[in-house]
């Protein structure tokens, strides 16, 4: 299907390390734009030192980040799961929906999609990342490969009947 959209539904072939008290697995997007135009969007799990900024974030929380070529780091922090937060989110879609339907059908897609959002298609495989693999869970490999051939392998194995478990690895949890 093209997208690059991994779960974390198999965290216990994870080394069990990488899954509690030093390091945390943490399921992220990205999404950038090359030099060259082209557009990488995934979603992956990613093994964090728990200390670092990323895998301190825990529970329901969230934590969007955006790096500006002038502002440099800039995040948000606050719940993106559970009861109060769902209902917020489906009011706020609820109350978007009905405005559209009492101005017309005109403003419907201006209100939830602005009108020239152009459909896209993303371009992985010039976005090299290490990961740390298994296809069977007892032994691991650090494999450096663009994020659409890790996706791809995970997706093969897994339509064979087979398992499979990978996550990028941030530098400072190989110490170097």
């Amino acid at each position: 299907d093209g997208w690059n959209c991994e779960g974390i539904e198999s965290i216990d072939l994870c080394p069990p390390q990488f899954r509690k008290g030093a390091y945390s697995v943490k399921l992220m997007g990205r999404a950038e734009k090359s030099e060259t135009g082209s557009i990488s969007a995934y979603v992956h799990p990613v093994i964090f030192k728990t200390e670092s900024l990323f895998g301190s974030v825990n529970s329901n929380y969230n934590m969007p980040y955006y790096v500006g070529t002038n502002s440099g780091f800039i995040s948000l922090y606050g719940q993106g799961a559970g009861r109060m937060p769902t209902a917020s989110a489906i009011l706020r879609d609820l109350t978007a929906i009905l405005g559209v339907r009492e101005s017309g059908a005109s403003r419907a897609r201006s209100v939830m999609l602005p009108d020239d959002l152009l459909a896209g298609r993303a371009d992985n495989s010039g976005d090299k990342r290490k990961f740390l693999y298994s296809s069977d869970g007892r032994s691991f490999e650090e494999v450096c490969v663009p994020v659409s051939e890790i996706h791809a392998r995970a997706r093969s194995i897994r339509e064979s009947g087979g398992k499979v478990f990978f996550a990028e690895v941030e530098e400072s949890v190989l110490g170097r």
